[in-house]
C-alpha cells in the first residue's frame, strides 16, 4: 500500500519496514531559543479555560501558523521535522562536495545516493527506463510457479505485491524472530475505499484508475485503460477479504501461527513452494496475520488470467517506483497520493523527498553525521537522569498501590527493574558495507538499498535476537516504546525544544 505518513508523539510497537517514497518552499519556522517554561504568546487569553482549554492554550498559535501548501498537517512535530531535514541538507550539500570520499566509504554512499536523487537533468533524460528492466522481467512470466516467483523478487526490493513479509519478534515467544505474513496489496489506504459506495469514494476510485492508465501510457504500454479497469477488480477482491483497521487493532487475531504446511494449504493454486526457495530461508513456523485474506488471494490469484495478474505486478512496480523517475511521474504520483487523498496543495522540493527517501534506506548513514554535528552530551545526561527519576517514582507508586496482588506488584516491579534506555543513537552503528551505491539512477540506488534492507531484516531469522537494534534513526522527530523488548527509545532529534530542552525545569 502507498504510505501516507503521519508524525505521532509515541508508538506503542513497531515494524521496521522501509519506506522508500519520499512525498514552493515555505520559510522554514524556528524552534524558540529563549529558555522559556511556557510560550505565552501562543495563548488566546479571550478564551476562557474552563470554556475550551485547547483554543485557549493554542489559539493564537493555530491562527498565526496556517498550513504551508506542502503540508496536510501543522505543529510542532512538523516544525521541528523541518528544521531538523534543513540541517541534513546542509550535511548533504557539504558531503555532495566530497570528491575524494573513498569508495564504500559512508560518504561516498551518501554522496552519490542524493547526487543521483537531485539530478533532475539525468531524471528526465532516463524518463521510465529504470524500471524498464524490471517490467520486461514480469512480462516474461509464463505460469504461476513463475509469477510467485517474482513476487519474492519484489518483496526483496519493498515491493509489497499482493501481500507483506517480514522477519520479526514473535509476539508470544519474545525471544525468538519468526516470519511473518499479512495482508496488503492495495494501491489506496485501506478496503473502505474500494467497498463504499459514497460519491467520495467513487470519485477516488475514478481518479485511481486514471492515474493507473496515464502512468502505463507514460511507460508505453498498450491497453493502458483496459489494465487500470482490471487492477482496480483485482484490488477490489482482495480489499473484501481484507480486515478492517479496527479488525486489525486485535493482537489475539492478528496472531495465527502455522505449520508452513498449512501456510501451503491456504493457497493452494500457486506454488507458494517457489516463493519460499526464492528467499532461501527455511519457512518452519510462520504467524499469518489474517488467513482469511490469503484464502481469498488464492481465489484471486486462481481466478484472474497470468496476463491479468502480470499487468496487476507491473503496476505495483510503476506504483511504487514512480517518486524516482522523472518529474512527469513525480506530479502524476504528488497530484493523485498527495493532492487527492491528502489535501496537499503543492509540491515539495526535490530535495525533501530525496532525503526521506534517503531516511528510509541509508538513515543510520546519515544519523552518525547528524549526531556529531548537532546533538549535546549534556541532553543525554539531563534525559538519562529523567527517565531515572521517572523510574523511582514509577517504584514508589507501585510499591503503594492497594489495588495490586501481590504477585502482580512483584511483576510489576521486576519488568520496571528490566526497562531498557535508549538514548540519542545505537551503541552500534549498522554496518552498511554490503550496500553498493552507483552513480547511473536514482532508481537503481533504491532497489539495491531496499534489497539490502530485506536481506539485513530477513538475516535475523533463526538468530538470537538483537535487541540493540534501533527502529529510529537519529534524526527522527519521534519516540517509542517497544514492548517486545521493554525498552523506552528517545532519538537525538527530539531532544531540542519545544518537546526537550536541557536547560529548563524538569516539568516542563
Amino acid at each position: 500500500m502507498k504510505k501516507l505518513i503521519t508524525l505521532t508523539c509515541l508508538t506503542t510497537s513497531i515494524i521496521a519496514l522501509s519506506a522508500f517514497s519520499g512525498k514552493r518552499e515555505k520559510p522554514v519556522a524556528t524552534v524558540n531559543a529563549v529558555n522559556k517554561a511556557i510560550e505565552l504568546s501562543n495563548f488566546n487569553i479571550n478564551i476562557k479555560p474552563g470554556d475550551d482549554f485547547y483554543e485557549y492554550v493554542n489559539g493564537t498559535w493555530i491562527k498565526n501558523n496556517p498550513i504551508p501548501g506542502t503540508e496536510t498537517r501543522w505543529g510542532s512535530f512538523n516544525i521541528l521535522d523541518d528544521v531538523t531535514r534543513t540541517r541534513l541538507k546542509g550535511i548533504l550539500d557539504e558531503n555532495a562536495e566530497n570528491a575524494t570520499a573513498a569508495k564504500g566509504s559512508p560518504e561516498q554512499k551518501i554522496r552519490d545516493f542524493y547526487a543521483t536523487g537531485m539530478d533532475s537533468v539525468k531524471l528526465e533524460k532516463q524518463g521510465a527506463s529504470p524500471i524498464v528492466p524490471m517490467l520486461a522481467k514480469i512480462k516474461d512470466i509464463k505460469d504461476r510457479n513463475e509469477l510467485m516467483t517474482a513476487v519474492a523478487n519484489l518483496h526483496k526490493m519493498g515491493i509489497g505485491a499482493f501481500f507483506g513479509f517480514y522477519v520479526g519478534q514473535d509476539d508470544k515467544n519474545s525471544k525468538e524472530m519468526i516470519i511473518n505474513l499479512f495482508q496488503g496489496g492495495l494501491g489506496l489506504p485501506d478496503k473502505d475505499y474500494y467497498l463504499k459506495d459514497d460519491d467520495e469514494s467513487k470519485e477516488i476510485r475514478t481518479k485511481y484508475v486514471a492515474l493507473i492508465t496515464n502512468m502505463f501510457n507514460m511507460v508505453g504500454e498498450d491497453n493502458a485503460e483496459v489494465r487500470a479497469q482490471t487492477i482496480l477488480k483485482i484490488e477490489t477482491d482482495m480489499a473484501a477479504g481484507s480486515r478492517s483497521r479496527v479488525e486489525l487493532r486485535n493482537p489475539e487475531a492478528n496472531y495465527n501461527k502455522m505449520k508452513n504446511e498449512e501456510m501451503m494449504a491456504l493457497m493452494p493454486s500457486v506454488s507458494y513452494k517457489m516463493y519460499e526457495q526464492v528467499m532461501g530461508v527455511p519457512f518452519t513456523e510462520i504467524i499469518v496475520g489474517q488467513p482469511d485474506f490469503f484464502r481469498g488471494l488464492d481465489k484471486v490469484m486462481s481466478t484472474y488470467s497470468i496476463d491479468d495478474l502480470k499487468s496487476y505486478l507491473m503496476w505495483n512496480i510503476i506504483n511504487e517506483r514512480a517518486p524516482m523517475l522523472s518529474n512527469a511521474f513525480v506530479k502524476a504520483d504528488f497530484d493523485f497520493y498527495q493532492r487527492t487523498l491528502s489535501g496537499a496543495k503543492e509540491m515539495k522540493p526535490r530535495w525533501k523527498n530525496v532525503l526521506s527517501t534517503m531516511n528510509g534506506t541509508v538513515g543510520e548513514l546519515i544519523g552518525q553525521i547528524y549526531v556529531k554535528k548537532y546533538f549535546t552530551s549534556d541532553a543525554k545526561i539531563k534525559v538519562d537522569k529523567m527517565v531515572l527519576n521517572l523510574i523511582a517514582a514509577y517504584k514508589e507508586r507501585i510499591e503503594s498501590r492497594t489495588w495490586m496482588a501481590p504477585e502482580t506488584r512483584k511483576a510489576a516491579m521486576a519488568k520496571l527493574e528490566k526497562v531498557t534506555r535508549k538514548l540519542a543513537y545505537p551503541d552500534t552503528w549498522r554496518d552498511y558495507t554490503k550496500l553498493d551505491v552507483g552513480t547511473e539512477s536514482y532508481c537503481d540506488n533504491v532497489n539495491k538499498a531496499a534489497k539490502f534492507f530485506f536481506e539485513y531484516n530477513l538475516s535475523k531469522l533463526g538468530k538470537p535476537i538483537d535487541k540493540s537494534v534501533w527502529g529510529m534513526t537519529p534524526q527522527t522527530i519521534n519516540a517509542y516504546y517497544n514492548p517486545g523488548f521493554n525498552e523506552i527509545v528517545f532519538p537525538a532529534a527530539i531532544m531540542q525544544p519545544p518537546f526537550f530542552d536541557p536547560l529548563a525545569d524538569d516539568a516542563v
